[in-house]
């Protein structure tokens, strides 16, 4: 939170770091509700009852998982247990 940046933004749920927060320079600041008075003026104060949780949602949307590839990725041993199971084509009861 210290070293934030305008562009930035922070979150806050221990108030042993409210200090921080008074100096933050943090575009944007989770807090829960009792904090929500405390983020400077030259921050927004996004205020919410779960600030950890709502920090894993703004991280998810800057940091989003690679999209899935569709398919089904077989695993080395497919072949050899493939092999194992199925019997050879010119096996005399197929």
């Amino acid at each position: 939170m210290q070293t934030a940046g305008s562009d930035e933004v922070s979150f806050l749920s221990n108030r042993k770091y409210v200090p921080e927060l008074e100096r933050t320079g943090a575009g944007a600041v989770i807090v829960s509700p009792e904090l929500g008075p405390r983020v400077p003026a030259t921050a927004v104060a996004l205020v919410t009852s779960e600030p950890y949780a709502a920090w894993a949602r703004v991280a998810a949307l800057f940091h989003p998982l690679p999209p899935l590839r569709p398919g089904i990725h077989p695993p080395r041993w497919w072949p050899r247990m493939r092999r194992s199971i199925h019997p050879p084509r010119s096996a005399p009861w197929r």
